[in-house]
């Protein structure tokens, strides 16, 4: 649905909702090298400055979180997310007793 490029320009993330993950696409080779799960209905996807975090977005702000990672919340417009309209939080693994119902959040 949405993309960025490594610094290199060599990879592509891309977001996609129909299985809840970010594709990694080696842009060269046209294959998918990697998939990475997410939360549900990935959006956005943007890399820190230094090209060594990847930050997704959720459609879906009541989600309970099935991943854990850092994930960030915005608007869908563009210059909202510029001008700062957006929360970042980090989902902890749950403890192995409720690894699948209770995530932690912090």
């Amino acid at each position: 649905e949405m993309f960025v490029l490594s610094k290199d320009e060599k990879l592509s993330y891309v977001s996609n909702e129909e299985n809840s993950t970010v594709q990694v696409i080696d842009i060269a080779d046209k294959i998918i090298i990697h998939e990475i799960p997410t939360g549900a209905e990935p959006e956005g996807v943007m890399l820190s400055p230094d090209g060594a975090t990847l930050y997704v977005t959720s459609e879906i702000a009541d989600m309970v979180p099935d991943a854990p990672g850092i994930w960030l919340f915005h608007c869908h417009l563009d210059d909202h997310m510029e001008a700062g309209m957006m929360a970042r939080y980090e989902v902890l693994p749950a403890p192995a007793a409720t690894a699948d119902t209770n995530q932690r959040t912090r």
